[in-house]
């Protein structure tokens, strides 16, 4: 097989998780305002320790600081399911779109918008058990779900994958990552 179509594409949000796999030293950079609220509230949470302060002023501290880490999380889990509902509202993003992956690599495309990614700009390719995520730029990965390809479309994916010379690596299980 020379090229692998695939239609009616929508990725579910547990597929659209983000592969940072292969982009450790650009997300890196990323977290460092989350390490710099996480070190304040951790020294904090010291300060009120080392220093003789009535029981409930200790309790406070600790309270606080683990509300501050679950609203963090809380949030975080919040902005990815607004941002989805978000790009659905759009014209282009309601729709499913059709893969089409061949010897010069990936396009992406509907009734509103169309796209081409070629094996030479994309970094690698994860394998998830439940999706392919195509590295392409840190903010642009685009996702098939495998659950929509036949095996032989699955091997054809691969082969396809590993004819253009891109690194094919396998993702964590799901939920790991």
């Amino acid at each position: 097989m020379d090229r692998v179509v695939v239609e009616h594409v929508r990725a579910t949000p547990e597929e659209l998780q983000p592969g940072e796999t292969g982009w450790e030293d650009a997300l890196r950079w990323a977290e460092v305002p989350l390490l710099i609220e996480v070190g304040g509230l951790a020294a904090l949470v010291v300060l009120i320790f080392i220093f003789p302060a009535p029981g409930l002023a200790k309790a406070a501290a600790v309270g606080i600081a683990v509300a501050a880490l679950l609203g963090k999380l809380a949030a975080r889990q919040w902005l990815a399911r607004r941002q989805l509902k978000f790009h659905r509202s759009t014209a282009s993003g309601s729709q499913a779109s059709t893969y089409v992956i061949d010897h010069q690599g990936l396009a992406i495309g509907n009734m509103y918008a169309e796209s081409r990614t070629y094996w030479s700009a994309m970094r690698g390719v994860i394998r998830y058990p439940n999706r392919y995520v195509f590295l392409f730029t840190p903010a642009h990965n685009p996702v098939l779900p495998r659950r929509l390809l036949t095996p032989e479309q699955d091997a054809a994916l691969q082969a396809l994958i590993a004819g253009a010379g891109v690194t094919i690596t396998d993702g964590p299980p799901p939920g790991v990552d």
